[in-house]
């Protein structure tokens, strides 16, 4: 016979802060809070804490990030030490972090919107990104052209259609003689892909409530093991 666990005091600490927290902010959405007014300068209780607890959820977002962010230097500096495979990259790593955040603060002041952090964000980083997506587009191709192949009768329409939408794109089609082609592609994108993808936000929102529900029902407490 299995041993049902005892009482746990810590677990049940955490879970009833989350569950409480949870519902005030799912609450708020729904409370018409008022604001600061000449006779009460805080507001109303309601929307002291629709401003406290997602600045506390903020303030724990940055503690997480410097967890993070500490567990990734421990990491590589211990690839770096035992000298593992492709340990040059944790050291391009660790040095690209470090003059980035140098390079963000130092130079022209401090903060996303410094003279350094544009310097790093135009010179840098938009190349690099730029570079991976042209790469990407490569792969993508690649992967299409394999997993489009007209074994079937869906495959087939599914193949047409994503070339009309290719085809659709290029600049010779946006021609006057050619444009029947872009029209094609501006319905195909406008109908039946608008509701394809409305399904699927409708459906991904349906999970997340469901998820939500779970949660706050204590019926879910994975994140707590």
């Amino acid at each position: 016979m299995r041993r049902r666990p005892g009482f746990d005091f810590g677990y049940t600490a955490i879970s009833a802060i989350i569950y409480v927290t949870a519902i005030i902010v799912f609450a708020t959405f729904f409370i018409t809070a008022q604001g600061p007014t000449p006779a009460n300068p805080k507001g109303s209780e309601a929307y002291r804490a629709g401003i406290l607890l997602p600045a506390l959820a903020a303030l724990l977002t940055g503690f997480a990030l410097l967890l993070g962010l500490a567990n990734l230097a421990r990491v590589h500096l211990g690839r770096i030490q035992r000298q593992e495979r492709n340990w040059p990259y944790s050291v391009a790593l660790l040095l690209s972090a470090v003059l980035t955040v140098a390079v963000g603060t130092v130079v022209g002041g401090s903060g996303p919107n410094s003279a350094g952090a544009a310097w790093i964000f135009n010179n840098v980083y938009q190349p690099l990104g730029s570079t991976f997506y042209s790469l990407l587009a490569f792969f993508i191709a690649a992967a299409a052209f394999r997993a489009l192949r007209a074994r079937t009768v869906e495959m087939t329409i599914l193949t047409v259609v994503a070339l009309i939408v290719v085809l659709g794109q290029a600049p010779v089609f946006q021609l006057d003689q050619l444009n029947w082609m872009a029209a094609i592609k501006d319905w195909i994108v406008q109908y039946p892909a608008l509701a394809a993808i409305r399904g699927i936000a409708l459906g991904v929102s349906l999970g997340i409530i469901a998820t939500s529900a779970r949660l706050l029902l204590g019926i879910d407490r994975q994140y707590l093991s």
